[in-house]
């Protein structure tokens, strides 16, 4: 037998063209969470189009507003559930266990695995942060914004350059943490270096955002007039 080292390449699932494909959906109902599975059919190239799963979901929602309502319902119950996970730990919800790993269970299964000494074992929840959320994405973000703005605002002339941090969701854990004292910020480019108070700076020395815009769907700080007309979710 000889082993053949093979490198990591793209691999065609050859099923997408005979399988009926379907988005399970959590619905919340009678109090209870229950499963609705919504299909997408069969994928008809699976060479080529490289889009067929937006544009099956969209053919799906497009109309139908009770599946939508579901949908959105089911989001909005799963975006809370993150939220509020964070601060207390609630598991008394299902939607708990989509958002959030699941940490030490309670009550402890009757199989679940002991850990040596005291204990037991658990799934670590310290990695369940999304999006902006992430502190390492904030950090790095903000650096760039800046480093972006003060290497193109002041000298291009063509352009006019907006620097925002975009995601799906805002920092629904860490936005006090990390965001609020800086979200207001402005800055000047100063080159004497001995500026204490704006009135010291030249009357013409422009003045520049930090943040243009903080943009998500589920919560905005614009500070620009054009993004506050382009970004009206």
């Amino acid at each position: 037998m000889k082993v053949v080292e093979i490198p990591h390449s793209a691999v065609d699932n050859s099923s997408l063209s005979s399988s009926n494909i379907c988005l399970l959906l959590p619905i919340f109902h009678n109090g209870t969470w229950q499963s609705k599975f919504v299909e997408l059919q069969t994928k008809d190239d699976i060479l080529t189009n490289t889009i067929w799963a937006y544009t099956q979901l969209e053919n799906i929602f497009r109309g139908n507003n009770d599946l939508f309502d579901l949908y959105l319902d089911t989001w909005k119950r799963a975006f809370e559930a993150y939220q509020v996970a964070y601060h207390d730990k609630d598991r008394s919800s299902n939607i708990f266990w989509l958002t959030n790993a699941c940490g030490q269970p309670k009550p402890r299964p009757v199989d679940w695995p002991a850990r040596s000494g005291t204990g037991y074992e658990s799934v670590s929840d310290g990695k369940t942060s999304v999006g902006m959320d992430r502190t390492d994405d904030i950090k790095k973000g903000i650096y760039q914004v800046l480093k972006l703005g003060a290497e193109s605002k002041p000298i291009n002339q063509q352009y006019q350059i907006k620097t925002a941090l975009i995601s799906n969701i805002h920092a629904a854990r860490h936005y006090d943490e990390y965001l609020t004292s800086l979200q207001d910020v402005v800055w000047a480019l100063d080159e004497t270096g001995l500026a204490k108070k704006a009135g010291e700076l030249d009357s013409e020395t422009p003045i520049y955002n930090l943040f243009d815009g903080i943009i998500s769907f589920t919560r905005n700080h614009p500070r620009d007039e054009w993004i506050r007309e382009n970004f009206q979710f």
